[in-house]
């Protein structure tokens, strides 16, 4: 009887030894599923190094893409470059002018062979960017320095975006021209060749490291492969001047041009017209009266209205006159695509450098 009862008490401790075996075995799987599958499991913690690496991997190539932009334009990237390069590895990549200055405000999704990531843009690249005169806006101040010259205050004419590259002009004249002459054959010659001599005056300004061509305002502002193709643009002569009393008389002169309307309806658009000085115009008219024909240059007065200042005349009588005239010379300069903004906001306080 005894041994009975000690084989059942024997049988009873297994049980319960199984029970709480199978209790520990339960416990310890969960524990193993959680440490597998739970937020801090191993298959959430290697998903997270997946998706850190995929990130640190997207981010890497594209600083490296930044930096060979900079090594390739001397440690500069304008904000076109940088959106460029954002387009390769990422999707709803903002347009350049909406692109602000804080780039750790922009938060990109990676394209899905990199994983379809959100990355802060600020993590890749938060420097400061260099603009190019391509940027600038019409009106906008800025120095432009025409070596021997010196510096001359300018505003921009024609932006990057018009039909005419980046022009500015300056903001007051740079120097006073004198055209015309003591005698009617002088001023017929003078003004025959104003065009030209008030272009190439504004050629002396050309600092090649910042521009490709130069020309008086007034002139034909057309460009094409980085110069002024019609900038010295005249109508031909000779003109036949009619007179009342005496029929009509053949001299050879230029005649009447329109050059300066472009100039002029760009200028008035941006409030650059007057500046309180006269200055010539790039462009002739032929000003006929019953009493006589005068060979004049256009330009503007003081208080903008347009002058025809007369360089020669021929009166009815045929008794041929010249004068001379003293203007100012205000410049127009193409700069070239590729010259970098490097200091000031473009007001007049503190006009834009460049470099």
């Amino acid at each position: 009887m005894l041994k009975q009862k000690n084989k059942r008490k024997e049988g009873g401790i297994t049980l319960i030894a199984l029970v709480v075996t199978i209790i520990v075995l339960i416990i310890l799987a969960g524990v193993s599923i959680s440490m597998i599958v739970g937020d801090n499991g191993i298959i959430t913690q290697a998903e997270n190094a997946k998706k850190e690496t995929q990130k640190a991997e997207v981010k890497e190539k594209a600083q490296i893409d930044i930096l060979e932009k900079q090594l390739e334009k001397e440690g500069n990237i304008t904000k076109g470059d940088f959106v460029e390069i954002l387009k390769e590895y990422f999707d709803n990549v903002p347009t350049e002018e909406n692109l602000p200055e804080d780039l750790s405000t922009v938060t990109l999704p990676s394209k899905e062979e990199y994983g379809g990531h959100e990355i802060n843009i600020g993590e890749i690249w938060n420097g400061t960017f260099v603009k190019t005169v391509e940027e600038l806006e019409a009106g906008d101040y800025i120095k432009y320095h025409s070596g021997t010259n010196g510096e001359i205050i300018c505003r921009v004419l024609y932006p990057g975006n018009s039909e005419y590259g980046v022009q500015i002009i300056s903001d007051k004249n740079v120097k006073a021209v004198t055209l015309g002459g003591s005698t009617f054959e002088e001023g017929k010659v003078s003004y025959n060749g104003a065009i030209e001599k008030l272009n190439d005056e504004a050629e002396k300004y050309i600092n090649s490291a910042y521009a490709t061509d130069a020309r008086c305002v007034g002139s034909v502002p057309t460009v094409e492969n980085g110069v002024f193709i019609n900038k010295d643009s005249e109508t031909v002569g000779p003109v036949t001047m009619q007179f009342p009393y005496n029929g009509s008389t053949s001299v050879d002169c230029k005649n009447t041009d329109t050059n300066y309307t472009t100039d002029e309806s760009q200028l008035k658009s941006l409030n650059l017209w007057i500046t309180g000085e006269s200055y010539w115009l790039t462009s002739r008219d032929v000003a006929s009266t019953d009493s006589n024909c005068a060979f004049c240059m256009r330009l503007v007065n003081n208080d903008g209205t347009i002058y025809d200042d007369g360089l020669c005349l021929v009166e009815k009588t045929g008794n041929a006159i010249g004068y001379l005239s003293e203007r100012g010379l205000r410049l127009c300069i193409l700069l070239k695509s590729n010259v970098k903004i490097t200091g000031g906001d473009g007001s007049e306080e503190t006009p834009y450098t460049i470099n």
